[in-house]
């Protein structure tokens, strides 16, 4: 079991944070693990301050996510680098297993690694819990080893690639995905590094545009779109030859209707819950990474502080709720550039989506598709 570096106290569940959010409709909550990494990516909008998540606090994520309005949930755990707090792991997932069913909750498990330390006893746990994983990568190995580095020099990717068979064989290629990080400097190897990542066995994608690092520009804006769309039909080519390749974004939106949600009024305690080591809650990582982060900080699940959201409720029609995300990260620059990409990826896998659900009526293989990203094709 690892060993904690530093822990904030925390109460027992349930806490006072707990029973006043718990009227909302939480859907997925992120637990950033630990802030701890064996890496030292230049782009993390992470700090590393030494700080694993106590269990109190984990509980309390646990209780807050499950006991909230809804019935499908997913938890998703991260770092730094999880792994190197997997005894905790090791408590949340049987836990949280145990609380939705008593609860009558449909729960996902997810957690995004390196892979770089992952062993095969950690897959043992994560099968036999049904926790999904996604491996961070950035395509071929020198796309990925320049800038996915080890805190000691040297890149990442071989000591990755060498546990994906063993990943593969214990949860399955739907089970088993990437998040495949994308760059200005390579965006213009979009579709290369997306090959060579299938060849390597994903058949899940979730990708991960990098912001605040590099800047991105409108000509690679263009760049981006123009090989998106090509990877988006080898998809669908996938899905009429018998190998169907799943991309998150579009998974969403056929399981959930998400991208469509998010176009109109959208509570941001739907997906965009993240609690902290110390129990912070916030709801945007690089936000929180900013030099006056602890602005973005609402409540705390270890103090027991609640700033603010605790006697609001939903109302896409109230003045309040359609302007609530826009006040939360009211003074923030934000990467302009790189949410031109976010918007140009949304709108491509919306058609994606679209194109999914005309065929499904006709044809069974675009119907199982669709039907699988219901049952339980998400991270």
């Amino acid at each position: 079991m690892a060993t904690s570096m530093r822990q904030a106290p925390a109460s027992d569940p349930p806490s006072s944070v707990v029973d006043s959010l718990i009227g909302k409709e939480i859907r997925k909550a992120k637990l950033l693990v630990t802030d701890r990494c064996n890496l030292g990516c230049p782009y993390c909008y992470v700090s590393d301050r030494g700080r694993d998540m106590s269990w109190p606090v984990a509980r309390n994520a646990v209780e807050l996510l499950l006991r909230s309005g809804g019935e499908d949930k997913l938890i998703s755990l991260f770092g730094g680098e999880p792994l190197l707090n997997f005894g905790l792991i090791e408590r949340i997932a049987p836990y949280a297993r145990k609380r939705a069913e008593a609860l009558g909750k449909k729960l996902v498990l997810s957690m995004i690694t390196s892979a770089s330390i992952l062993k095969p006893s950690h897959l043992s746990f994560l099968r036999e819990q049904r926790v999904r994983v996604a491996v961070s990568l950035g395509g071929v190995r020198e796309d990925h080893d320049a800038y996915r580095l080890f805190r000691g020099g040297g890149g990442s990717y071989e000591s990755a690639r060498r546990i994906l068979p063993a990943l593969f064989e214990a949860l399955g290629p739907e089970k088993a995905g990437v998040s495949f990080c994308v760059l200005p400097s390579t965006v213009e190897r979009l579709r290369r590094n997306f090959l060579h990542l299938l060849s390597l066995g994903f058949r899940y994608f979730n990708f991960e545009i990098i912001q605040d690092f590099e800047p991105w520009t409108p000509g690679h804006a263009e760049i981006f779109l123009e090989q998106a769309e090509r990877l988006l039909r080898d998809c669908l080519e996938g899905v009429e030859g018998g190998d169907p390749i799943y991309v998150n974004s579009v998974n969403w939106e056929l399981a959930r209707k998400r991208l469509s949600a998010s176009l109109g009024v959208q509570c941001p305690f739907n997906y965009l819950l993240r609690v902290y080591p110390g129990g912070e809650l916030v709801f945007s990582h690089s936000a929180m990474n900013d030099s006056d982060g602890q602005r973005y900080v609402f409540g705390n699940l270890a103090s027991g502080e609640l700033r603010s959201y605790g006697r609001c409720a939903f109302d896409a029609d109230a003045a309040d709720c359609r302007s609530c995300v826009i006040d939360y990260f009211a003074g923030r620059r934000f990467d302009r550039g790189a949410s031109l990409i976010h918007g140009a990826l949304q709108q491509l896998s919306l058609k994606m989506a679209e194109h999914v659900l005309r065929r499904a009526p006709t044809d069974r293989r675009y119907r199982r598709y669709a039907e699988k990203t219901r049952e339980d094709v998400l991270f």
